[in-house]
């Protein structure tokens, strides 16, 4: 017999907030479950009519807040939902493994002074991230982002108000770095990839470069970048001798631009060292060790910049021999 998709209790009483940064976001309607303003079980109901085949699951409150979605002060709430499944094993004593196994939301709007369950969404992703509220789009108003991933493969989901009063899906946004999410520039919210930015595929070499996507009105595109292009298309456990020379001569034209680009060069360094020119390896190594190279940034924020600074000096510490350094595959 299936068992009913559940709160794990021991977790259910523990609001855990987002991982990820909440803009525009307000996380003290986490009181609203303990003082019973709001109930678990119309969401844990709602899921078992709406998602029969995750019944196997249990769903633990992973985030809360309120939120002017309807454009009204305190009238939107938001919980984050993080599934599990049992894996049939137990460890430490007794202690019960789980994996992943979702994630998704609760939008609860205020209806004559009682929280109402609008509606219940699990999203694509094993594993929940977080959420948070931005205008992505020049309504006016905020959407819905939630955070997700599945593996390396990292989610952005977008959702709207619309003319129901529930959310609608606008787009899903995929990435496979550190993942798509919201950034503000200049004033303005926008979503953003962070892509690996070197060809070398080591403990110290995950250094991310931002790729902004656009709303052109129907979908979010994302921009045109040669630079990272030329990362991701080269697999340093598969590409041939052939593929390393024209990969070098792209990063070799990219620094006649960008003379001081850290990225570039530790690129140029690498593919020589691949095809083992020596005397460029020199050239560029020393490069890399003098003091005016820069990490090129146009999307970014102080959590992002001060990851790629710690990166970059582990990379030039397993460079100058300081520190060793484990290649990884994909």
């Amino acid at each position: 017999m299936k068992k009913i998709a559940r709160w794990v209790p021991a977790l259910a009483c523990v609001l855990l907030l987002a991982e990820r940064p909440l803009w525009a976001v307000d996380d003290t309607a986490a009181n609203l479950i303990p003082e019973g303003k709001i109930s678990l079980s119309s969401i844990i109901d709602t899921l078992n009519k709406k998602y029969p085949k995750d019944k196997e699951n249990f769903w633990n409150v992973s985030g809360i807040a309120y939120h002017d979605f309807t454009g009204g002060d305190q009238t939107d709430v938001i919980v984050g939902l993080a599934g599990f499944r049992d894996r049939g094993m137990t460890y430490n004593s007794g202690k019960q493994l789980v994996e992943d196994a979702g994630a998704g939301f609760a939008y609860f709007h205020m209806v004559n002074d009682q929280w109402k369950l609008v509606q219940v969404e699990v999203v694509e992703g094993k594993k929940y991230i977080g959420f948070e509220g931005a205008d992505l789009t020049g309504a006016g108003k905020d959407q819905l982002v939630v955070y997700s991933s599945t593996g390396e493969k990292q989610m952005a989901t977008v959702y709207a108000i619309q003319g129901k009063g529930a959310f609608g899906k606008v787009a899903t946004i995929t990435g496979y770095g550190m993942g798509p999410r919201v950034v503000q520039q200049n004033g303005k919210s926008l979503v953003v990839d962070y892509q690996r930015a070197l060809v070398n595929r080591c403990d110290d070499c995950g250094i991310y470069y931002g790729r902004a996507y656009d709303w052109d009105g129907k979908d979010f595109t994302e921009q045109k970048n040669e630079f990272l292009d030329q990362v991701q298309a080269y697999d340093p456990f598969k590409a041939n001798e052939a593929e390393a020379v024209q990969a070098l001569a792209f990063f070799e034209g990219y620094l006649k631009d960008h003379p001081k680009d850290f990225c570039a060069l530790a690129n140029c360094y690498d593919l020589s060292n691949r095809l083992n020119l020596k005397d460029k390896m020199e050239t560029y190594r020393k490069a890399l060790t003098g003091s005016e190279t820069v990490l090129d940034y146009k999307y970014y924020d102080e959590w992002q910049f001060n990851k790629n600074k710690a990166t970059q000096k582990g990379y030039l510490q397993q460079l100058t021999g300081k520190k060793s350094s484990k290649i990884l595959a994909d």
